[in-house]
């Protein structure tokens, strides 16, 4: 096989997302809004006070290009996005938001915490005062679609996308209008994108950050200096597409709320009187991207059980496959 090939295997299948060994993107500095501002002062109920008074260890806010954010608060850490429009600016992190604006030099976070709580904070070394630029998600239609992998060029070295296909390895990206993104190598990776950058997290828990272009049909990545050139396709396959979850058309078709009955067959002699009877019942299936996953079944007057499930495409009389199950538990606890 071409080292290329090597490469690829070695490198995107698994996806190793370290911050180590993938290029970090530099952003635009020019943005009069990136940079670091420190919390000045603290009000609550209409009483001003000194951010020391309330943080011992002060409050820091570092504005990053690209759109992201660190935030030292009290000594703790934490970081997430950032966007900028009309004067209004907005944080977002896992679970937490954070709304101000930024005005005469001053950035102020209104209601942290849903507290009440505003800080107003100074940017180190001034301010520049020129127009703000927008800052937000890139969601133009133009660019949301699946796109399979065209070529890999690597030190002059290409493997085309036929070759890696007619081995069994299909890679492509799905740009998704919610901003969500997947990129499927023989590992999954799930993330964001935006202006250029997408923010990539694997199953294990690696992350990477790696700078594209969108040109027409044509998707490019610069994974430190492997070249990935995608063709925007409609031709992926039901068990390909999957979603910011990572799961298949098949996977999200069975996963969630379900509601149906169930019924007795073939009882002892205790149970002849619920034989062929149907009773109401409720059900939530959880799926994971291999195919397993379990169905939590009840009804009005409590559990059912709980079944570990495989979903299998050859069973079953539709495109959607079947079910099956071999273990799990009943409502009094007895194994299945």
């Amino acid at each position: 096989m071409k080292r290329l090939g090597i490469i690829i295997l070695t490198l995107i299948m698994s996806v190793n997302l370290a911050a180590c060994s993938i290029k970090d993107v530099i952003g635009n500095s020019d943005d009069p809004n990136v940079g670091v501002w420190n919390a000045v002062t603290a009000s609550m109920m209409g009483i001003d006070s000194d951010v020391a008074e309330m943080f011992e260890k002060g409050v820091t806010l570092e504005l990053k290009a690209q759109g992201k954010y660190d935030m030292m608060m009290d000594g703790k850490k934490t970081n997430g996005k950032w966007s900028y429009k009309d004067g209004d600016l907005k944080l977002s992190q896992k679970g937490v938001d954070f709304s101000g604006h930024i005005e005469n030099s001053l950035l102020i976070l209104t209601d942290m915490l849903d507290i009440g709580l505003d800080l107003t904070f100074q940017r180190e070394g001034g301010y520049a005062g020129v127009a703000y630029p927008e800052n937000t998600v890139t969601t133009a239609s133009e660019e949301v679609g699946s796109y399979k992998l065209e070529e890999a060029i690597e030190d002059g070295e290409t493997i085309t996308g036929e070759e890696l296909r007619a081995m069994g390895f299909d890679y492509y990206v799905l740009i998704n209008d919610d901003g969500t993104v997947v990129f499927q190598t023989d590992d999954l990776a799930t993330g964001t994108w935006e202006n250029g950058i997408l923010d990539l997290q694997n199953e294990e828990g690696g992350t990477a950050t790696l700078s594209y272009e969108i040109e027409g049909d044509k998707l490019t990545i610069d994974w430190d200096g492997l070249i990935m050139i995608f063709i925007r396709s409609s031709d992926v396959s039901t068990e390909q597409t999957v979603n910011s979850g990572g799961l298949s058309k098949v996977q999200q078709w069975w996963h969630g709320d379900w509601y149906g009955y169930w019924e007795v067959h073939s009882v002892t002699d205790d149970y002849k009187d619920m034989e062929d009877e149907r009773w109401e019942c409720y059900a939530e299936i959880q799926m994971n991207s291999d195919d397993t996953g379990s169905i939590y079944l009840w009804e009005k007057s409590g559990d059912i059980a709980v079944v570990d499930i495989t979903v299998s495409q050859d069973g079953g009389s539709g495109e959607m496959g079947a079910a099956f199950s071999e273990s799990g538990h009943h409502w009094n606890d007895e194994e299945i």
